[in-house]
């Protein structure tokens, strides 16, 4: 199995947050890559997180993008995870004006019709 965005929708579409680890010197990416940047090793493994993190930084969108016309205003923030990376993601909540950075979060999936997409609620 490849480590293509393909994949990694697919994982979390499945409920499952998926990146990789390098064989080599332990690194862990998300969303998962096909050469360690630390070492260069092309010897990378599926690794599976946790999901839980901390909100590092959090905007408000007012003016949707074309997949989010019916959401807005929809919150976006970029979170820690516990595991040292850091990914963005919709935040999933009823008052988006209440997120703020340093928040405790856990990835979720939100569906949208047949599409699944990466979100993060409070822990």
């Amino acid at each position: 199995m490849e480590f293509t965005t393909k994949f990694f929708n697919g994982f979390v579409a499945q409920g499952k947050l998926m990146g990789n680890r390098c064989k080599s010197c332990g690194d862990l990416y998300i969303p998962p890559r096909q050469i360690c940047s630390r070492c260069g090793s092309q010897q990378l493994e599926w690794h599976e997180f946790r999901g839980e993190g901390t909100l590092e930084a959090v905007t408000i969108n007012r003016t949707p993008s074309s997949g989010f016309k019916g959401r807005c205003p929809y919150t976006v923030g970029i979170v820690g995870l516990d595991e040292g990376p850091s990914i963005s993601g919709l935040m999933a909540l009823d008052e988006p004006e209440k997120m703020e950075v340093g928040t405790r979060v856990l990835f979720t999936v939100v569906k949208d019709g047949e599409k699944s997409i990466l979100a993060f609620k409070r822990l």
